[in-house]
């Protein structure tokens, strides 16, 4: 009996270890979002614009130079507008190179001598500095992912200038 009582309790304790020992986990969960938000884009590039370069003076008028062009990537179907402000020798009327001294009036277009200016009206809500004067308009185009070149043209009248290095700076603005 002695013996089954020691057998009984090693069963019990065993049985009793197996208990605890079996007990299940707890657990607990929770949802997380993971997001990715990719914001659409579009990159400027003006490095290739050069200029009217070198003219020899008593020269009237310069018609038509492909000054370089303006370079638009933007994701695809992604609307955009490319607007070119009045420079920073605008006189309320026109866009002016200067010496430091004297004034030689400039246009700029995106199509050769066809067309209208190229100015900063219809930027999509920017108020455009060369509106008031002239109605030259924006550039607008559509992006497909790859770069997008607009030939930026110039037109410069020359009338007895004096020789010298005639600049104007003006901003290109990239809306989208």
């Amino acid at each position: 009996m002695k013996r089954l009582m020691k057998r009984s309790g090693w069963v019990a304790v065993l049985f009793l270890v197996m208990t605890v020992g079996a007990r299940a986990a707890e657990q607990q969960s929770k949802q997380a979002e993971i997001t990715l938000e990719l914001a659409a884009s579009c990159v400027l590039s003006v490095d290739d614009i050069q200029g009217f370069g070198v003219w020899p003076t008593g020269e009237r008028s310069i018609d038509q130079v492909n000054l370089g062009s303006v370079t638009v990537t933007c994701d695809n179907g992604m609307a955009y507008a490319v607007g070119i402000d009045a420079g920073e020798n605008y006189d309320g009327a026109s866009r002016r190179l200067s010496d430091g001294t004297n004034y030689l009036p400039y246009v700029l277009r995106a199509h050769s001598s066809s067309g209208q200016e190229w100015g900063d009206t219809g930027l999509m809500g920017i108020s455009g500095d060369y509106v008031t004067t002239h109605p030259a308009q924006a550039v607008e185009g559509m992006g497909n992912g790859a770069s997008q070149s607009i030939t930026l043209w110039g037109d410069a009248t020359v009338s007895a200038a004096a020789g010298g290095i005639y600049k104007d700076r003006v901003k290109i603005i990239l809306v989208w």
